[in-house]
């Protein structure tokens, strides 16, 4: 009887030791997988940038009629894979009849082009910029993890008082305390929200 309850003992303290380990495992490489998303999701916005005279989507374009209209509609015939648009550690599901794209887990920075609000008597103009403006490509960022939300935009909390919105999503660290944030220049780096603002502010065209 005692050797039995030593080698239970043995089993739960190894699992205790290996389960951590394992779900670590796990999230390392979800957030492999993010990563990736978010380099797909950049060819597709640089390809968009070719058709359009080098000049960003609008993030988002508020209507009654369709809740949806964003960036994500803009190069989605330049995704062939609508699962890239949803990072694999997001805890949010989709609903009954949801598609990718309604349930998409990716932000655009709004600086580099503001959602359209007139609709909703909204502080955005939806001008988007053209990627000449931003003078520093590797240090503005273009694509983050970020919350669920109809608005696809990401932007700090005084970019959200600027454009007077009401519900916007800040980035998402969902992955081991980090977000993985896609720059303008392409790469992509994990990194905490509170890093995205200092010492550097990442946000703006710089």
């Amino acid at each position: 009887m005692i050797e039995v309850l030593v080698v239970t003992g043995i089993i739960a303290i190894l699992s205790a030791i290996v389960y951590p380990v394992l779900q670590r495992t796990r999230e390392k490489a979800r957030e492999s997988v993010c990563s990736s998303n978010l380099h797909q999701l950049h060819v597709a916005l640089e390809m968009y940038l070719q058709d359009h005279d080098e000049r960003f989507p609008v993030s988002y374009v508020a209507t009654q009629l369709d809740p949806y209209q964003s960036w994500r509609e803009a190069v989605q015939s330049y995704v062939r894979n609508q699962d890239i648009l949803v990072c694999p550690s997001s805890d949010d599901h989709a609903a009954a009849g949801e598609t990718s794209q309604q349930r998409a887990s990716y932000a655009l920075n709004a600086w580099l082009s503001p959602p359209n609000l007139t609709a909703l008597g909204g502080g955005g103009t939806g001008l988007p910029v053209a990627l000449s403006a931003v003078a520093s490509p590797a240090a503005t960022i273009a694509l983050c993890d970020a919350g669920y939300s109809n608005a696809p935009v990401a932007l700090d909390y005084d970019h959200y008082q600027w454009l007077d919105m009401q519900e916007q999503p800040l980035p998402t660290e969902r992955h081991l305390g980090g977000a993985n944030f896609g720059f303008v220049d392409g790469h992509v780096k994990k990194m905490t929200e509170a890093a995205t603002r200092s010492p550097e502010y990442l946000w703006d065209l710089q």
